[in-house]
């Protein structure tokens, strides 16, 4: 009976629709993920500028910063010295393109001129343009404008592979929890 169902036309339509579909709730998520992590990166590089914690807490903040978050936290693997001095490289960079408005505690929406562009583009290319702009905020804009329009043409095609499925997630969760 199943192999009678590969032979319909409309049924293998149907799969691919799925397919598509599957996939742009894969793309949708992954950009909801990284915009929520890039707005906490952000959030945590305007704490460190705002309390000047370099400053307050002396020449070993990032290194003591990174050891007590990590130990708080053993499965995330995004509290490197290095990873925090680029969230707070990623404020400084960015910052002047922003209005701030004061929401709920906790929570800050931020306004940036150019939409929510800066949010849409992955931390490793943040990375890139931390290091290559050089506290120039229009040059760093030029670069995540034309990274969205690049990254436009790789979906959904290309994002295959890239993103765990939810068997993956669900895999990975129960050999973490596993006793």
């Amino acid at each position: 009976m199943s192999n009678l169902l590969h032979i319909d036309e409309e049924y293998k339509q149907w799969i691919l629709t799925l397919t598509k579909r599957f996939r742009r709730s894969q793309v949708k998520a992954a950009v909801h993920i990284n915009q929520d992590m890039l707005r906490f990166y952000w959030q945590l590089g305007q704490e460190i500028v705002e309390l000047h914690s370099e400053q307050r807490w002396g020449s070993r903040f990032f290194a003591n910063l990174s050891r007590d978050l990590k130990d708080a936290n053993p499965d995330a693997r995004c509290f490197s010295e290095t990873n925090l001095l680029y969230m707070k490289n990623f404020y400084l960079l960015y910052s002047p393109l922003f209005k701030f408005t004061p929401q709920a505690e906790e929570q800050i929406a931020i306004t940036p001129q150019h939409g929510e562009q800066i949010f849409s583009v992955p931390w490793g290319h943040h990375k890139l343009l931390i290091d290559k702009c050089k506290g120039r905020p229009e040059k760093a804009m030029f670069y995540v404008q034309q990274t969205l329009y690049e990254l436009q043409k790789l979906y959904p095609t290309q994002i295959k592979g890239t993103i765990p499925t939810i068997e993956e997630i669900e895999n990975e969760l129960n050999e973490t929890h596993k006793p």
